[in-house]
């Protein structure tokens, strides 16, 4: 859930938004989100520290997002690789 990731990175600073996104694709259903950070400080701690962590019992890939006018463009991450247990039911 958004909550769990939430907590998986609040660890690194200030989270101000996470966004689930499932998506199918060939029959397939996988999951990335995104997670907004407070401040570029904070982002660029969690990517360094949390790709390849843990999540959900599933090794996870962060990097920065790209191309957003919603958020600071610069303290975005973007989350790959999430559980396909993962869902945003429930928010």
């Amino acid at each position: 859930s958004q909550q769990e990731i939430y907590q998986h990175f609040i660890q690194w600073g200030n989270v101000t938004g996470v966004q689930l996104i499932p998506r199918t694709t060939n029959g397939e259903t996988s999951n990335f989100a995104f997670v907004s950070f407070g401040l570029y400080s904070e982002a660029e701690k969690a990517k360094n520290l949390a790709d390849h962590s843990v999540l959900l019992g599933k090794e996870i890939r962060v990097s920065f997002k790209h191309n957003t006018s919603e958020y600071n463009t610069d303290a975005n991450l973007f989350i790959n690789n999430l559980s396909k247990a993962m869902t945003a039911k429930g928010l």
